[in-house]
Parts: structure tokens; C-alpha cells; sequence
């Protein structure tokens, strides 16, 4: 686990040995796929660092329909509360594969990291950069039209997951389309007839469970949705 720690940009700062005492409070912990994690509105006392696998974290609104914020994978670190607040989670974390993470008390995190004020500073820009994340994309479901918020997925998704292959790029995201519309807060049948002209124009193709983007797919993506 202290290989783990040690690579995670929160922690560039902390010594070696104190990232040996935070793996001795830790354990590992391998979850199935549609294991929740956070319940929406729980005092969840864990925090979790994901070490591989996927996790989908959404949101049911008032009628009980699922709104999915962003899917994470592995380096990502989640409170099953605010941090030193322990306000209740206002989403759900759900796992969406087979998924291993990393379990820490909070109170006893919260212990540990207050010997650290620059990883502190660091949590705290984090969580600052992902209410940025999560302003822009409500914004973007504001003001914009179903295939203005497919472009902004997908470039969203190929900045945060894809890699450039000679074919294109890459993005490895076990997601259906069903749960695509559900990012987007659109029907099913709207992603599908985007998708399909997507897929018939050859910027986009599905191979295995991943998504290949055409080399020029911005270029192309931009005619066939913005224009």
C-alpha cells in the first residue's frame, strides 16, 4: 500500500515513513461490480482510494431518477463524508467492475493528514478543481443542446481517459449508453441516434469496451454536432 500512497500527487510531500504509518491503518478491500460503496445522504466514516476498477458516482433526484456526475478509476480518493465536516454524501458510489480499493477510517485519515498542511492544501485544491468540474458540466447541461453535451463528453472523457493509438484515440470505459443519457440527463433513444451518426460518419467505432475516436474525430465531431 505504501507504493500506492507514494505515487499519488496528494502525497508528494510526505515522508516515506508516514506514508508506511498511513498504509498501517489501512486495508485493502476487493469489491464485485454494482457493490455500493457510498449510499446517497449516508455517514459513510471510510475514505476510499481507489486502486483499480471503475466507480460511478450519480445522484437520484426527486423522483428517483439516476443522474450519473462522472465515472472514476484508480488514483482517484473519495470521503464517504466532507472532510473534518462530515456533512453526509450528497451522491451515491457505486462500482460498475470488479473493483479494489483502498479502505482508511476517516477520523483516523483526518488525524494523520493534519501532520501534513501541504498535502492538506493539496486535498483542498482537489476538492476545490472538482466542484470547478462539476459547475462546468451543469453549466453545460444548462445552456446546451443534445449534441453540444455530446461533444463536451466525449472531449471530457478522451482528455481524462483516452490514449492516442496510430487508429485514434482510445477511451477503455465499461459505460452503456443507457448510462451515457444518464450523464448527459437525456433519453436513451437521443444518445443512440447521435451515436449512430457518429459511428456511420467514422469518427467513432466500438471495439471490445472501448470507444476509438478517428485521429481527426475534434475536427470532425465538430461539423457533425456543432455546426
Amino acid at each position: 500500500m505504501r507504493d500506492f500512497f507514494s505515487v499519488l500527487p496528494l502525497f508528494a510531500d510526505v515522508p516515506e515513513s508516514a506514508l508506511e504509518s498511513l498504509s498501517k491503518i489501512s486495508h485493502v478491500v476487493y469489491h464485485p461490480k454494482n457493490k455500493t460503496l457510498i449510499a446517497q445522504e449516508a455517514n459513510e466514516s471510510t475514505v476510499f482510494f481507489i486502486r483499480s476498477g471503475y466507480v460511478k458516482l450519480s445522484r437520484l433526484d426527486e423522483e428517483g431518477r439516476e443522474c450519473i456526475h462522472r465515472v472514476v478509476k484508480d488514483g482517484f480518493f473519495l470521503p464517504g463524508t466532507s472532510l473534518f465536516y462530515h456533512d453526509p454524501s450528497p451522491i451515491s458510489a457505486c462500482c460498475i467492475t470488479k473493483t479494489s480499493v483502498i479502505e482508511v477510517p476517516q477520523i483516523e485519515f483526518e488525524r494523520w493528514i493534519e501532520q501534513f498542511p501541504k498535502a492538506m492544501i493539496r486535498v483542498a485544491g482537489e476538492m476545490n478543481r472538482r466542484l470547478y468540474l462539476m459547475y462546468q458540466w451543469a453549466h453545460q447541461l444548462a445552456v446546451s443542446g443534445i449534441s453540444e453535451r455530446v461533444h463536451f463528453l466525449l472531449t471530457q472523457l478522451a482528455t481524462t481517459y483516452g490514449y492516442t493509438e496510430e487508429d485514434g484515440v482510445h477511451i477503455d470505459l465499461p459505460v452503456t449508453q443507457t448510462e451515457v443519457a444518464q450523464m448527459l440527463g437525456v433519453s436513451r433513444e437521443s444518445v443512440n441516434r447521435i451515436w449512430s451518426s457518429l459511428v456511420r460518419s467514422h469518427v467513432l467505432r466500438v471495439q471490445d469496451q472501448s470507444w476509438v475516436l478517428s485521429p481527426d474525430w475534434q475536427m470532425q465531431a465538430s461539423y457533425l454536432l456543432l455546426s
